[in-house]
């Protein structure tokens, strides 16, 4: 646990002790974020220890991976995260498209974009705020690049309309 709170000191920028200040400051007792540090520690192992064994990753997976990265090796990468909304239904699209339009007025005017895709997103990434993490071109759905590599770090697309929903990105950066 004191490992985890430390590194998440270290990955938002704090100095040490610095996540205790925040706590204190917020009036959130400390036993609260170790209990959830120390289920997610729990989760873990159970997963990794009744889904472990099942995991086998070839010579040829481990190659591919490693070719893949130095194929993009020198390209630009991009930071991104999403909100998803799906159109189950045709019918549905116009009700999913203001609700995905409301949700991109709600960020210009400051809510979280983590917070509204913990909410709102049907993506797996939504627990997480919607991280997609680094993304050379390529990666992600087509339609996504696209609007992607024109968008500035810190900026918001419009819901952009793919065979399954709307999505919304955030570019969060932009490295090469």
């Amino acid at each position: 646990v004191a490992e985890a709170l430390r590194h998440l000191e270290q990955s938002n920028g704090l100095k040490e002790g610095g996540l205790r200040e925040i706590l204190e400051r917020r009036r959130i007792e400390k036993t609260a974020l170790t209990k959830q540090i120390e289920a997610q520690l729990y989760w873990g192992r159970l997963v990794s220890r009744f889904f472990g064994p099942q995991v086998q990753i070839s010579d040829e997976e481990v190659n591919a991976a490693l070719a893949e990265i130095e194929r993009h090796k020198g390209k630009p990468e991009y930071r991104v995260s999403e909100i998803f909304l799906s159109v189950d239904r045709p019918e549905n699209d116009g009700d999913v498209l203001a609700l995905a339009n409301r949700l991109v007025l709600q960020i210009q005017r400051g809510t979280g974009f983590e917070a509204l895709a913990r909410n709102f997103s049907k993506s797996a990434t939504a627990e997480h705020g919607g991280d997609l993490g680094w993304n050379a071109p390529g990666q992600l759905d087509q339609d996504l690049d696209k609007v992607v590599v024109q968008l500035q770090p810190g900026q918001i697309s419009t819901p952009i309309r793919t065979s399954e929903g709307y999505y919304i990105v955030l570019l969060k950066d932009r490295r090469v």
